[in-house]
């Protein structure tokens, strides 16, 4: 591979199927993507696939009018041919909301963890592997322009055309180290997992409550979700549309919907009449709603829980917490001390910690031995229902 490998700019269907019956007999590919997540435009959006197949490096672009990106698709849901990625999580969450779900993974990201390496950039892994220092000046730059900048083009090459080097070292480590086999089991783990139904563009500001009564409350949510279609229908990410700050001034009578048009944060095109009345409307009718339901109006937004809520809930921290003391603070304390922190962290965040506690996650094969072995060495109580659990096949 040469230090600066030719690239083509692919956008057309035909010469991406072309490209496609090429790849499929390759026994792998790197890949990589380019996306906008509610920043320049709305929504989690696509906007350039890179695939270096060892040889050349392919820049195609999906929002050619002239290509269709699912052509694409059978290859990346082929588990034959291996896909060579770095930090894939959130690509992989929008390939799943595009209907794709792509097999044969190698996330680079997940084998240095498993090797016990801090949580660095690919700039600076392949700094300290390979003593290559990459151009990473437009990583935040707007991938939807069109035409894409040669600075632009070159970073995207650069994002793929480093990792056989990169996996050919990060692979021999982990084999050397016989850790090879708990990366398979987690590529498959991650393989697995289902993000189509995600939304990936609303997510209602719960730690905003404890600033609102519950009227305020009812009041903010219904002009967000106003916001929310808005901004889907000019295309500008949420923040873009309305100052949300704005709204909840709004919600609590801070301010009169009488100025509308004279206040700032607000989308030009928004300044009008309709719209006044429409958030004007919103607000009424949910103080209609509040009237008819009589919902009282609390200082405090959190609902009222039952006798038998809480004393669930209280259940729950209580075994989270005596969990977390008595089994997984022993476990990673002897995890740091045989595989170093940066493993321990991977393995046991404070995530995964509650989901082995309150959810139905299980443990990975290679977790499981370890977690065995370690917790006999620490002499945990294998008697336990959470242990019992946790070591099941």
């Amino acid at each position: 591979m040469s230090s600066k490998p030719k690239y083509s700019y692919i956008t057309s269907t035909i010469d991406l199927k072309r490209l496609v019956s090429q790849w499929t007999k390759l026994p792998a590919i790197c890949i990589d993507l380019e996306f906008d997540k509610n920043h320049f435009k709305y929504g989690f959006n696509l906007c350039l696939i890179q695939i270096f197949d060892d040889k050349e490096a392919f820049l195609i672009d999906p929002l050619s009018q002239d290509l269709d990106v699912t052509v694409l698709f059978p290859l990346l849901e082929d588990s034959n041919c291996k896909k060579v990625c770095f930090a894939f999580s959130e690509d992989l969450r929008l390939f799943h909301s595009l209907g794709c779900f792509p097999k044969g993974l190698h996330d680079l990201t997940i084998a240095k963890s498993l090797l016990g390496l801090p949580p660095i950039s690919l700039e600076n892994i392949l700094k300290e592997k390979l003593g290559i220092a990459p151009n990473k000046s437009q990583q935040k730059s707007n991938w939807f322009k069109r035409p894409l900048t040669e600075d632009q083009k070159r970073y995207a090459v650069e994002d793929v055309c480093y990792l056989p080097k990169l996996y050919d070292v990060i692979i021999k480590e982990l084999q050397e180290k016989n850790r090879f086999s708990w990366f398979t089991e987690e590529m498959e783990f991650m393989e697995n997992q289902d993000y189509s139904g995600e939304n990936n563009y609303f997510a209602i500001p719960e730690k905003e409550r404890k600033n609102f009564t519950t009227h305020e409350w009812m009041k903010y949510i219904s002009l967000l979700e106003y916001r929310e279609e808005l901004a889907q229908n000019l295309n500008r990410p949420s923040f873009k549309v309305i100052d949300k700050n704005l709204l909840g001034e709004l919600a609590k009578k801070q301010k009169s919907i009488v100025n509308w048009a004279a206040f700032k944060g607000i989308h030009p095109s928004l300044k009008n009449k309709k719209i006044q009345q429409k958030i004007k409307r919103i607000l009424e009718d949910t103080e209609n709603k509040i009237i008819k339901e009589n919902i009282p109006n609390s200082t405090s937004v959190k609902r009222i829980l039952s006798q038998e809520e809480r004393i669930r809930i209280s259940q729950l921290k209580f075994k989270l917490a005596q969990y977390k003391e008595n089994v997984f603070q022993p476990l990673k304390v002897k995890l740091i001390e045989h595989y170093g922190e940066h493993f321990a962290n991977f393995v046991l965040s404070n995530r995964i910690v509650e989901q082995l506690i309150l959810s139905n996650r299980k443990l990975l094969p290679y977790q499981r031995e370890i977690f065995y072995t370690l917790s006999k060495e620490i002499r945990l109580e294998h008697s336990t229902e959470l242990l019992e659990g946790l070591f099941e096949k």
